[in-house]
């Protein structure tokens, strides 16, 4: 403004008017980074030599960009001072750039600004409804569900609800089961049953026995990484939810082999049994089984496992096999935790 003033003085029939469009910008440009009260004292500064000026109508022209780009805050702003330079503004036709804002904001999971936008739309305009809001939020809340972010997807869901009397939960229900079973296959079992326990509660069909599989694959995940006791308990909580749930010679065995190398043979021999009699002719789960045997010293029977593993077409690392043979016949274990690593 000095320059522009000194420049005046220079030249007293300089019409100062024809540098409104600079001063234009740049009092957007200071409302649209939330510098209204610079943008104010610019805007007053200009108005000086350019009485036409409305500060209500600057402000208004940045509001909308603002609030759709998911400045919601910034864009209050703007509307309120808008409103403050002109008593007569009707805030009403900016609600749909608020409702743009927020499903952009819950897009990026930027739900508690999302919703004080949705907010925002309906005070400017009260007979506004939020029902078709909840889509985005909804979207959201599904894609937390599936990620095993029940919490986060219940407390989204709930809000929606808000906006929606009539909206059902229960559609949602598959995204549930989604983020509960992924939860169970990697182990994390405690966490899955709360976050079943908390999806039950607006979700009645779901039923924890229909993760009983998937507990067994947690319980497979636990034994690969050493928590031999926990995944036992797993498997044994899968049958107690469900029954009639048969557990494939797989996953036992994948118990015998893990619960062997993490030095408890004794605790998962029956596991070792178990793969055998389902499946007596796969050579992988008597190699299982005869490793398992020779550490609790039965030695004939571990003889025998592998005799059988070596007849398996699907054989291989047969001379080691054959040297194992050869010292347990000698009445030597073969194996020692580092040969098991």
């Amino acid at each position: 403004m000095s320059k522009f003033q000194q420049a005046r003085e220079f030249s007293p029939t300089l019409d100062l008017t024809q540098f409104t469009p600079d001063f234009v910008w740049g009092v957007r440009t200071m409302a649209r980074q939330g510098e209204i009260t610079k943008a104010i004292t610019v805007f007053e500064q200009a108005r000086e030599f350019s009485p036409t000026l409305d500060l209500a109508q600057l402000f208004v022209n940045e509001g909308p960009s603002l609030a759709q780009q998911g400045e919601i805050t910034q864009a209050i702003v703007v509307f309120q001072k808008a409103k403050e330079f002109s008593n007569t503004l009707d805030l009403t036709q900016f609600s749909p750039d608020f409702v743009k804002g927020g499903e952009i904001l819950a897009q990026q999971g930027e739900i508690t600004q999302a919703i004080v936008a949705f907010q925002q739309a309906k005070e400017f305009s009260p007979v506004l409804s939020l029902v078709p809001t909840t889509t985005a939020l909804t979207t959201y809340g599904g894609q937390l569900a599936r990620q095993s972010e029940v919490t986060k997807a219940i407390t989204v869901f709930q809000q929606a609800k808000e906006f929606s009397n009539t909206l059902d939960l229960t559609q949602f229900t598959s995204d549930f089961v989604w983020g509960i079973r992924n939860m169970a296959q990697r182990g994390e079992i405690p966490q899955a049953i709360v976050a079943f326990q908390q999806a039950k509660e607006f979700s009645s069909t779901l039923d924890l026995a229909q993760f009983a599989h998937d507990f067994v694959s947690g319980g497979q995940s636990m034994a690969q990484r050493g928590e031999i006791t926990q995944a036992i308990a797993v498997f044994q909580q899968a049958k107690e939810l469900s029954p009639t749930l048969s557990i494939s010679a797989y996953f036992w065995n994948d118990l015998c082999w893990f619960g062997t190398l993490w030095n408890q043979a004794a605790t998962v021999s029956y596991a070792c049994e178990q793969a055998v009699t389902l499946d007596p002719e796969n050579g992988w789960y008597r190699d299982s089984r005869g490793v398992n045997r020779a550490l609790l010293a039965n030695y004939s029977g571990a003889i025998e496992d592998f005799e059988a593993y070596i007849a398996n077409p699907y054989a291989y690392d047969v001379d080691k096999r054959k040297a194992w043979i050869a010292e347990l016949k000698a009445g030597h274990n073969p194996f020692d935790e580092a040969g098991l690593r």
